[in-house]
């Protein structure tokens, strides 16, 4: 617990960091992005209303694990001490912007979080001769999957770069998993069921968490799709830390990095829709108390 805590320290300090970088450089950047992107008496710029979007990536997860057994499955597991495996994310997205820097924003999208712990030990054994040490293997398969929601705020340090932040709220799709415990060496020993495997269960892991809450941290970078307007390719890597436990009572959370690329439509309003051009007739009001032209003979 005290590492899981570190950890998160260090994540909120570098959160913290990269804002207070983007604030800085906002100084030097916020001028040129309002006159560019928000000011209503520039001719010919477009003006960001939202965004929509769709997200596919991959999952590192990585298991940070401390327990030697499920609740409720005997093992002979003296600890299992991480693990993980790899996933894929895909889902929607909405942006909508604050003001020039700053935009919120939200995804759902489907999490798969499976992987696997498993640990060896060394162990005497009698091989019908003599004494010899055999090498046991265990393992936990997780099938691992969640619904998961991000709102998130989005900084815009220069131009194109995006930072963004947020709290991810998971709700468990699926939660299952397969154990066993297996001779690796030598090959001529077997247990007392007289196979070279046991302990073997499957099914929902007892006590699985319907909720998972994770703190995520993440850069992309847009890249216009040339040819097509209001179209935005952005590649991006993010990191989540689990808050929460895969189990009750037992030690094991999900953290890792997301890699992956979105693909956003930009509703956008041009600004010279709101300004006046040197085709528009311009009819004047009368001055009160002029009754017409005036002059000689008049």
């Amino acid at each position: 617990m005290r590492v899981a805590s570190i950890n998160l320290f260090r994540c909120l300090s570098l959160l913290s960091l990269l804002l207070l970088l983007g604030e800085r450089s906002a100084i030097l950047y916020g001028q040129d992005r309002d006159t560019i992107a928000l000011s209503a008496d520039t001719v010919g710029t477009n003006l960001l209303l939202w965004r929509v979007g769709l997200l596919t990536a991959l999952q590192f997860n990585r298991y940070d694990a401390s327990f030697s057994k499920l609740p409720g499955v005997p093992s002979c597991c003296p600890e299992y001490r991480g693990g993980g495996g790899i996933g894929v994310a895909l889902g929607g997205t909405f942006e909508l912007p604050f003001n020039s820097q700053w935009s919120v924003g939200g995804r759902i999208s489907y999490s798969n979080l499976s992987g696997s712990v498993q640990t060896e030990e060394s162990e005497l054994v009698y091989d019908g001769t003599r004494s010899v040490e055999a090498t046991l293997e265990h393992q936990i398969n997780a099938s691992l999957s969640r619904l998961t929601v991000e709102p998130f705020a989005l900084f815009y340090p220069i131009q194109n770069l995006r930072l963004f932040a947020g709290p991810r709220l998971g709700i468990g799709l699926a939660s299952h998993f397969t154990q066993a415990e297996r001779i690796l060496s030598p090959g001529n020993i077997r247990y007392e069921n007289d196979r070279r495997s046991r302990n073997e269960y499957s099914g929902a892991i007892p006590g699985s968490s319907s909720i998972g809450v994770d703190f995520l941290l993440g850069v992309g970078y847009e890249l216009p799709w040339k040819g097509i307007d209001g179209v935005t390719l952005v590649p991006e890597v993010s990191g989540w830390y689990g808050l929460t436990k895969v189990a009750e009572g037992v030690d094991w959370s999900i953290h890792g990095v997301r890699v992956g690329v979105s693909v956003l439509y930009s509703k956008q309003r041009s600004t010279s829709d709101t300004i006046g051009s040197d085709d528009t007739e311009t009819i004047l009001p009368p001055v009160e108390g002029a009754t017409g032209p005036t002059g000689a003979g008049g």
